[in-house]
């Protein structure tokens, strides 16, 4: 049978689902304990950097293995080029004491994890237990999130959990990766639990007690999830299970939308998916055109204190640690003023709060000692946005030209360029910046209704319907309201005999 699964990663781009960024929580470690107490390298290779206290081989290793998995799943999904337009820090620690002080907390405490994957504006984090028995799993998981959270950012948990437990066991050699072995994990639950109902699984969320707490109905959730995924990708039901994430995203309830996308109810589903638990679900190998792509690697030693400031700017990008992150940024400049990674994340941080007075000191100093840095200039041209004052357009525009200069694949950049257009009135500029925009990033409903109304402006109303029609079944409220205004007001006599 064809297995024509990852084509359908790249089709569901085309939901425009709205991003969110994770959360992770507190921690009462003192300031670069971690750091202080280990030997720290950087292993650099053509994609990525590794910053482990592991040693030099497994760092090695571990930036090699993600190297090949870049190369097949480039070739594995549809033949599209893996894009990374934000840096990608990979942390490797060597223990679970370690990797506790930074994993996201539910009910006040870290959440048991080898492994996870954080997204934000300006950096994508993987953090890994290289003392974990299935670390190699654990890469493969954080990166199959990745790659999907860069194309479709606010899948169903259950799909999100499925497609990376899925990818999770994928081999590679330099011509062939064999994709879709049972992790063993999975294998124990399904002989010995029983599953969940599929309108159980369906509803699960980031904050179900299900998701979090280190329990046995979590362990059915995953296995469970790799079997429904598993299917899908088995018995082709791209087309079905399409269907089903846009009625979700419109707000149906899980029941009805089982019943329209996959013609059945859910307990339906539930006998089928029993029945497919007990049959011999196979591996299958995939020849991949291109071979493995050649990779170079570096390696150097890192400071305490440069180790210490990367950790801390690992918690400034988790909201609940980042008042124990402005302490470890503090201390890192009572040793170094000059520190521009640290200038930098405490800007970050004081940015994300919405807090010009404090962020901009930051974000001046950190511009002096790095001026190559786009993510400074970013921060920098948001909060100026920020303030609704049309007579800072033209330091907008600057600024934002400036990021898209430095990083010409930033949706954001251009998007920064359109609102500052928008404010100047300079709608066929703004709509171009626009367009750009929603072509780097198609699941942006704000950029889209920013286009949307420009066409409007522009009198081009066929192609504004077209999104305010897709905008109007919005998950957020504001978005969905606007656009379903922008579509009474065509449908009115006046605006149609204009």
């Amino acid at each position: 049978m064809n297995r024509c699964f990852p084509a359908f990663v790249i089709a569901i781009l085309l939901l425009g689902i709205v991003p969110s960024h994770g959360a992770d929580g507190n921690s009462s470690v003192a300031i670069g304990s971690a750091a202080n107490e280990d030997q720290w390298i950087e292993v650099q290779s053509s994609h990525f950097n590794v910053l482990t206290d592991g040693g030099e081989k497994p760092g090695r290793e571990l930036a090699q293995q993600f190297e090949q998995l870049r190369s097949a799943f480039s070739q594995l999904f549809a033949g599209q080029h893996v894009k990374q337009t934000v840096p990608l820090q990979i942390i490797a620690l060597r223990n679970s004491r370690q990797i506790s002080q930074y994993s996201r907390l539910y009910q006040g405490k870290p959440i048991k994890s080898t492994g996870f994957c954080l997204r934000s504006p300006d950096r994508d984090y993987i953090v890994l237990d290289l003392g974990a028995l299935n670390w190699w799993e654990t890469v493969i998981h954080e990166y199959a999130h990745l790659l999907l959270a860069g194309s479709s950012p606010d899948l169903p948990a259950w799909f999100n959990e499925g497609f990376a437990e899925l990818y999770s066991t994928i081999r590679i050699d330099d011509r062939h990766a064999t994709l879709g072995r049972p992790p063993e994990s999975v294998l124990q639950v399904l002989r010995n639990e029983t599953l969940m109902p599929v309108s159980s699984l369906f509803r699960v969320d980031r904050d179900s007690p299900v998701y979090n707490e280190d329990s046995d109905p979590r362990s059915i959730f995953y296995a469970e999830s790799w079997l429904v995924v598993h299917y899908l990708w088995d018995h082709n039901e791209i087309e079905q299970a399409q269907r089903y994430l846009q009625l979700i995203r419109q707000r149906v309830p899980v029941a009805e939308a089982v019943k329209q996308a996959f013609d059945m109810e859910p307990e339906q589903f539930d006998r089928i998916l029993q029945k497919y638990s007990r049959s011999g679900i196979e591996a299958v190998r995939i020849v991949l055109p291109q071979g493995l792509e050649q990779a170079s690697f570096s390696v150097k030693p890192v400071s305490a204190l440069d180790a210490t400031t990367a950790l801390a700017g690992l918690h400034s990008h988790q909201p609940d640690y980042q008042e124990q992150a402005i302490r470890e940024l503090q201390e890192v400049l009572q040793q170094d003023p000059d520190n521009a990674a640290a200038h930098r994340d405490l800007g970050y941080i004081y940015y994300h709060a919405r807090d010009p007075e404090e962020a901009l000191p930051h974000l001046q100093k950190a511009a002096e000692k790095s001026p190559s840095d786009w993510r400074v200039h970013f921060f920098w041209a948001e909060l100026t946005a920020q303030k609704y004052d049309d007579a800072l357009a033209p330091l907008i525009e600057k600024e934002a030209r400036r990021v898209i200069e430095l990083n010409p694949d930033f949706a954001d950049g251009y998007g920064l360029l359109g609102f500052a257009f928008m404010v100047e009135r300079r709608n066929p500029e703004a709509t171009a910046a626009y367009q750009r925009a929603l072509a780097l990033k198609p699941a942006s409903e704000v950029y889209a209704l920013n286009l949307a109304e420009l066409y409007s402006l522009q009198g081009k109303l066929d192609e504004a319907r077209a999104l305010f029609l897709y905008l109007q079944n919005s998950g957020n409220p504001v978005i969905a309201t606007a656009a379903r205004s922008h579509l009474e007001l065509m449908a009115s006599p006046k605006l149609r005999e204009e």
